[in-house]
């Protein structure tokens, strides 16, 4: 979809064609070109399939057709809000998949009463997104999730002692992840430039559950070895959460429980020094920090102030009270900081079901109190390479037993309505089974990944997002 400008127009820069040819064939993830059905896998991963075979339906109603009065109902619900109606099935069908949620009943009211293909659904989807779910792979309370240069997401498991590794495709490169004793409890991971991966351990489990540490892998290959595991373990690491990776390779890691060291440190893997960084007690119980291009770092601070700035050394650039207790923030490259509010309370003191807010990148309250596009109780956010804002959302309003929930996009700082809801009200996804989403990354073909932990699975969603460089640089950039 990213790659898709209308029919006569498909292909991507001179710089991505690795993820382009990947696109082509995650699109085989979704049918099988060959037989007209949808795909079968070598591997485990699920697809939509009722939702494939009845947006293949409404398709069907206009291609079996004389192309005229036949075509018309299909081409005025495929119609974009404020756009111009598709003039063949091509461009109808991607005017419906690039606004998944725009007016969902009538594509479905175009299905014939006779369609070629037996969907299982027996009303209207939610939306028209389509996902990818995937298990396997050793994956276990999956927590944070990052793409290395290849296209290949990794995912950091709370609970098995391992990390586990997906193709492009979502096929595992390890059958059972990769394990290590350095690993357990195991919550941030980031990916550095040269795709070394860096996971943050809670508690070391060779030292009785004490502590934390800092475990970097590398050289997987892909047959689905490790080339080596390198463990970084230091008393200023103290419960560490957050990982994230400088565009100078300084490692940058976020202690939660600041007690006996500062909840901010500073590792150089080059010469294994650690600086722990002063947090002039602003800085809180931190599990989430971004960086920026100035080699600044914010974090979540204290019950007072919301999010702290704090440059390189540890001097305090910026403080806010915007919002608490924040889990996330994301940095765009105007250098604004877009900030997940996990549950926000507003100055009376009346705790909301959470929400997002932007600052400026000298601290100013740029928005705040977000809520729409189905944000509800945020617990991570990323920004794409067309700088849009996306949040995985960790609980729902809804009280239908067994409800799902969803993620959200909003436009990003670029925009000329920055904030405004890209997905609608309930969010994207309620069709896809997420439970308790936490990680979110977005790769260079557009898919959106995100850590289903309620369902110790990996859900991407087709297409999505913009391309976007991947390991992820300070600040999203186009591949």
């Amino acid at each position: 979809l990213p790659f898709n400008q209308d029919i006569s127009h498909i292909g991507g820069s001179s710089t991505n064609t690795v993820d382009l040819a990947n696109a082509f064939i995650n699109a085989q993830l979704i049918a099988n070109t060959a037989t007209g059905t949808t795909a079968s896998f070598d591997h485990n991963p699920t697809t939509e399939t009722g939702k494939i075979y009845a947006l293949a339906d409404a398709m069907a109603s206009c291609i079996n057709s004389d192309g005229t009065t036949g075509c018309s109902p299909l081409f005025t619900a495929a119609t974009p809000a404020g756009g111009t109606a598709p003039t063949n099935t091509w461009d109808a069908v991607i005017d419906i998949v690039k606004n998944p949620a725009n007016n969902v009943a009538g594509v479905w009211n175009t299905i014939g009463s006779t369609p070629p293909f037996a969907t299982t659904l027996t009303k209207a989807p939610k939306d028209w997104t389509l996902s990818l779910t995937v298990t396997g792979g050793g994956i276990n309370s999956p927590e944070n999730v990052a793409v290395d240069s290849q296209g290949n997401v990794w995912v950091a498991n709370y609970n098995s002692g391992n990390a586990s590794a997906f193709s492009p495709q979502g096929a595992p490169l390890s059958a059972t992840g990769f394990a290590s004793s350095s690993l357990g409890e195991d919550f941030g991971l980031a990916i550095d430039s040269s795709d070394n991966v860096w996971i943050t351990v809670e508690e070391m489990p060779q030292y009785g559950g004490t502590r934390g540490s800092l475990v970097r892998m590398s050289g997987v290959s892909s047959g689905g070895s490790l080339g080596s595991t390198t463990l970084f373990a230091n008393p200023s690491l103290n419960y560490p959460y957050a990982v994230a990776v400088d565009s100078n390779g300084t490692i940058f890691v976020a202690n939660n429980n600041g007690q006996n060291s500062t909840n901010l440190v500073a590792l150089n893997p080059t010469t294994n020094t650690y600086t722990p960084i002063s947090d002039n007690n602003l800085i809180g119980f931190p599990v989430g920090l971004a960086i920026d291009s100035n080699h600044g770092v914010w974090l979540p601070g204290s019950d007072v102030y919301g999010v702290v700035h704090v440059d390189g050394s540890g001097n305090v650039l910026s403080s806010s009270d915007c919002c608490s207790p924040v889990s996330w923030i994301a940095v765009d490259t105007a250098g604004n900081a877009w900030v997940a509010d996990l549950q926000n309370s507003d100055e009376a003191g009346d705790i909301s079901n959470g929400a997002v807010s932007e600052l400026a990148p000298d601290g100013t309250i740029l928005q705040e109190f977000i809520t729409t596009a189905g944000i509800t109780n945020p617990s991570h956010i990323i920004i794409d390479a067309a700088q849009n804002v996306w949040i995985s959302n960790l609980h729902t309003t809804d009280t239908t037993p067994g409800a799902t929930v969803t993620i959200s996009e909003l436009s990003g700082s670029n925009s000329s309505s920055p904030g405004s809801a890209l997905s609608p009200a309930p969010g994207y996804g309620l069709d896809a089974n997420l439970k308790v989403p936490y990680g979110l990354a977005a790769d260079p073909s557009g898919n959106i990944w995100v850590s289903n932990t309620g369902n110790s699975s990996l859900v991407m969603f087709f297409g999505l997002a913009a391309p976007t460089k991947t390991p992820m640089p300070v600040t999203p950039q186009a591949p």
